[in-house]
């Protein structure tokens, strides 16, 4: 383990293993998504937009697997800051003609966050969405977990640890 200075932000440690996602290009953010038990990976959407998907098929109610997933986005020229960022990413949701229930400004591994609660086809959804500046680039990742069951004591359990346990870093793209 590193010793942190002033500079470094660390991410909170997962109680779960973590996946980590493969970054694309250089300078990109480094990001994991905590895997509790029954949490198993997807890559049948992996894409330049998402990144990683994990499905609990375990916990699947009312013909719908409990999923979570990670897409990240160069925002760098669209927007200038890691709150107009943040803003364009809540603005993506509400264009697609989603009713948003609530929305709180929060932080997560350093970063300026959000998260945001909706219903999607009759299932909650949350979704932490992270900006970062890097350098001369900036990242919007959007972490989205949902279900058709939320009040299952397993998927609440793991559904904080996936939010709570996130990795968002961001790595200098100049040597």
């Amino acid at each position: 383990m590193q010793p942190v200075d002033d500079e470094t932000v660390v991410c909170a440690e997962s109680a779960e293993p973590l996946l980590a996602l493969k970054a694309q290009a250089p300078g990109e953010p480094q990001m994991a998504l905590p895997q509790p038990p029954g949490w198993e990976r997807s890559t049948k959407l992996d894409s330049e937009l998402i990144r990683g998907i994990i499905v609990n098929n375990t916990l699947r109610a009312n013909d719908f697997s409990p999923n979570a997933g990670v897409t990240l986005e160069d925002l760098t020229g669209k927007v200038e800051t890691p709150q107009q960022a943040l803003d364009a990413e809540v603005n993506g949701i509400t264009a697609a003609g989603i009713t948003i229930d609530s929305r709180t400004a929060s932080t997560h591994c350093g970063q300026p966050a959000t998260i945001v609660d909706y219903t999607l086809q009759g299932r909650p959804v949350t979704v932490l969405i992270v900006a970062g500046k890097n350098d001369d680039k900036l990242y919007a990742a959007a972490l989205t977990v949902q279900t058709a069951e939320p009040e299952n004591p397993t998927y609440v359990k793991d559904k904080k640890a996936i939010l709570d346990g996130f990795q968002f870093e961001l790595s200098s793209s100049s040597s």
